[in-house]
């Protein structure tokens, strides 16, 4: 058999790909407004969560570092736009500024996590402590994305206390 043999995960990776363009090219065509832009930065990260483990098998070279380091970064980003989109949900706009700064968190934070992975398989702190750069990386997701979700809660927690101070007053 000459064919690529893919891995369950791997399938639903690739067939996931699919509805997150449909989705993007759907938000683009149907634009009228700037309302569309989280979501079409939303699913485009969130393709690249799905493009990134595929990419030896879609043929891109295995040296690319740029194109790994972009997929990895829009990956990074998936957190903070699932926050923006969310916040776009509550408040019936695009949020303003301020909240656009939780893209801080991977810009700053993920930056350097996403180019230790490129250039190093192992992060060590001391000599005694290495660990692998996925490892790192994920931790970094798990961290960012618990930050991210406090951060919803507590936005969340005022606004039900606006909702009740004006139901009670």
């Amino acid at each position: 058999m000459s064919g690529t043999l893919l891995t369950i995960t791997q399938a639903l990776q690739l067939v996931a790909i699919a509805p997150c363009l449909f989705v993007i090219i759907f938000l683009l065509c149907t634009a009228r407004t700037g309302d569309n832009i989280l979501p079409v930065l939303y699913f485009l990260s969130l393709s690249c969560s799905f493009i990134l483990p595929l990419l030896d098998i879609l043929g891109a070279p295995k040296d690319d570092r740029l194109l790994t380091s972009a997929l990895l970064l829009g990956e990074n980003t998936t957190a903070p736009l699932a926050f923006l989109l969310t916040m776009q949900f509550l408040l019936g706009r695009v949020p303003p500024w301020p909240y656009w700064l939780i893209l801080a968190l991977p810009l700053l934070g993920g930056s350097p996590i996403v180019y230790a992975s490129l250039f190093a398989s192992e992060v060590c702190l001391g000599a005694n402590f290495c660990y692998p750069t996925a490892s790192v990386r994920l931790l970094f997701g798990v961290f960012s994305a618990a930050l991210i979700f406090l951060l919803l809660l507590y936005k969340l927690s005022l606004a039900s206390a606006r909702v009740a101070a004006i139901n009670t007053g």
